[in-house]
């Protein structure tokens, strides 16, 4: 069946006095009559059944991956009422390094630690967490059919369009990771922003909820120039420009960087070249290569088939020139779109603002402006991804109006059920550590992190051959990786391996990343073991060097009888022990051994304080912050000149 054009105005829709009274036609009041308030109501409904169980499946799923890393570690979160740690320092908190301010998100997180341990359950317990994401990315889905309500978009094209962002598998990342939840937070916030600022009733309220969508995620930011140009496009008729609220949303922009930059100060922002390889090259290959990505985001979104949960170094090779299919087909692309939907502007606005909407949620996160710490994420994906569907749902309803055919109206219905079987299945991979990262290795198998992942993961199943071997291809992809040549170490030594080979592989750790402590700290107790005293003790010294205030440091002077008047001290198993384990990140293992070693009253006096504040932070680690306090309260009665 041949569709008509319309740019000739043969089909009626395309007749400028229909498409006004469409835009404009009336609609009955909320309260007019219990029928029509539950019509009303019928689409939220659906949009919310959907929501709700094409992610069921992701609430029952443990912690993986950066979800570990903020979720059991971070002090931040232990208290919802603590204002000042959770809006006055960073994301990662003391967890990682980096300039990133979204408290928020982190208030959000504490809230839900806070509600386990109300219920009498240990405060990183998953469940809770997993579900206020479902429930957050639901409330995601309601305000958007709002907000295209608001816009007095055709019905049939909202309903189609949520229903494609409800279901789109390309969001996983940001829902079933509880990580995830600063890329809902802020759509949340920012849609409740685009509305109130649409309805001109509530200046205030807007710019509070454009404020709560940069707490969220600093990439927020961009949902200003989103409402400047919805004014531009969808005029409300007898109304001025509302410059007023621009200035007050300027000033709330001014007064978020202020509290940012108090909270964060002079904190470095350092992005590793495995993250996002595009910090070390030039400003051309970073244009280019950001370009490819930026395609490689548009086809995942028409075709959301061969998703992953990594990009880092080498999935994406870095491009060195223009002459590249990808580059010069994002080029032709990113043209012929701005081309039609500039020449459709007046009768299919529409169709301008999802495509200067999609353009301008993404630039933030790009790589085109400025590097950020990935070079490619699918989360990032989530706020763009509104206009999108946006355009994928009024195209669909526009090809409704041209044809008229019910095959075309059943098209979107088969592209959400493809989407949902694609994003129920996705989810899936959320359900363990090795599950998660064997996806990970099948989906980037030219990602060094992605068998670095997968190595580890392994090691924490006790699969310590299993881990070499993939800390093995991580090294071969990037041969200046510190990370997987000291976990070979410390699998090496697990398995009892030939020394040297241990040696080499913390060797190299150093040697690629000169501060690293741990390293030393291994290094050093296998030669010990090995007697090789003068080298141990040459490490410690360079220990002492690179972080004075180790927890190992004292254990390793002992042993190597580096202080005054001491010889070379065998300490307990269960200190020695206590403190691997502690190194190694098992906090649990560690308060096991060295609570044993203190209660045995075995820990040597120059050891003691440096024993109670490990233990102090393995209580926080493992969220019991009343033990924490009572051991910091009595390492505070020893004489620091004790320790050296």
């Amino acid at each position: 069946m041949k569709i008509r054009n319309p740019g000739r105005g043969d089909d009626p829709v395309d007749r400028p006095e229909v498409w006004s009274a469409i835009r404009n036609q009336k609609r009955p009041r909320v309260g007019a009559s219990s029928g029509v308030r539950l019509r009303q109501a019928v689409p939220f409904l659906v949009i919310a059944l959907i929501s709700c169980l094409l992610y069921a499946n992701t609430v029952p799923n443990p912690l993986v991956y950066d979800d570990l890393e903020l979720i059991p570690k971070s002090t931040a979160i232990r208290d919802p009422w603590n204002i000042q740690a959770i809006f006055g320092g960073s994301y990662w908190g003391e967890v990682r390094s980096g300039a990133i301010y979204r408290p928020l998100t982190v208030w959000s997180l504490a809230l839900n630690y806070r509600t386990n341990e109300l219920l009498g359950e240990p405060g990183e317990q998953p469940l809770g967490f997993h579900l206020a994401n479902v429930l957050l990315h639901t409330v995601v889905g309601c305000l958007l059919y709002r907000y295209l309500t608001q816009l007095q978009l055709p019905v049939w094209s909202n309903l189609a369009t949520t229903l494609l962002f409800a279901a789109h598998p390309i969001h996983t990342e940001a829902v079933a990771g509880v990580v995830g939840r600063a890329e809902v937070l802020a759509v949340l916030f920012g849609l409740l922003f685009l509305l109130l600022h649409r309805q001109r009733r509530a200046m205030a309220a807007g710019a509070v909820a454009y404020l709560l969508a940069m707490w969220s995620k600093e990439s927020a930011v961009a949902f200003f120039p989103v409402a400047v140009t919805m004014d531009a496009l969808f005029r409300v008729p007898s109304r001025r420009w509302p410059l007023g609220a621009y200035g007050v949303y300027a000033l709330t922009v001014i007064v978020w960087f202020a509290l940012r930059s108090q909270a964060l100060g002079d904190m470095p922002r350092p992005v590793p070249f495995i993250d996002n390889p595009l910090v070390a090259v030039t400003f051309p290959s970073r244009l280019f290569t950001a370009a490819r990505v930026q395609l490689d985001y548009l086809r995942l979104q028409l075709i959301p088939v061969g998703l992953s949960s990594d990009y880092s170094y080498n999935q994406i090779p870095i491009l060195v020139s223009a002459a590249n299919l990808r580059v010069l087909g994002c080029l032709v692309i990113a043209l012929a779109v701005a081309g039609l939907a500039w020449v459709w502007r007046r009768r299919h606005p529409v169709v301008l603002f999802a495509v200067v909407g999609y353009a301008v949620l993404f630039s933030t996160t790009s790589n085109l402006v400025l590097p950020i710490g990935t070079i490619m994420g699918e989360r990032l994906a989530y706020a763009p991804s509104v206009f999108f569907c946006l355009l994928l749902g009024y195209g669909a309803w526009r090809l409704r109006q041209a044809v008229g055919h019910p095959a075309v109206a059943a098209a979107p219905a088969a592209l959400c059920v493809a989407y949902a079987v694609l994003t129920v299945d996705r989810n899936q991979m959320w359900a363990d550590e090795v599950t998660f990262f064997r996806a990970q290795v099948r989906a980037a198998p030219r990602s060094a992190k992605a068998h670095y992942n997968l190595g580890a993961a392994f090691a924490k199943t006790g699969d310590d051959r299993a881990a070499i071997q993939e800390y093995e291809t991580a090294i071969s992809i990037f041969s200046y990786y510190p990370e997987p040549f000291y976990n070979m170490g410390n699998a090496l030594r697990r398995l009892k391996a030939n020394p040297e080979k241990m040696i080499e592989a913390y060797r190299n750790a150093i040697r690629f990343d000169p501060g690293h402590a741990n390293a030393r700290v291994n290094l050093a107790l296998v030669l010990l073991d090995l007697n090789r005293i003068d080298e141990a003790r040459s490490l410690v010294n360079e220990l002492a060097q690179v972080d004075p205030q180790h927890p190992s440091l004292a254990m390793l002077r002992l042993r190597v009888g580096a202080n005054k008047g001491m010889s070379t001290t065998a300490l307990p198993d269960d200190l020695q022990q206590g403190i691997a384990l502690y190194v190694n990140g098992d906090y649990t293992g560690a308060l096991q051994r060295l609570e044993r070693a203190l209660g045995a009253g075995t820990i040597p006096l120059q050891m003691r304080k440096t024993a109670l504040m490990m233990l102090a932070r393995a209580c926080e680690a493992t969220g019991n912050t009343e033990r924490a306090t009572t051991y910091r309260q009595q390492a505070a009665t020893l004489d620091p000149a004790s320790i050296r």
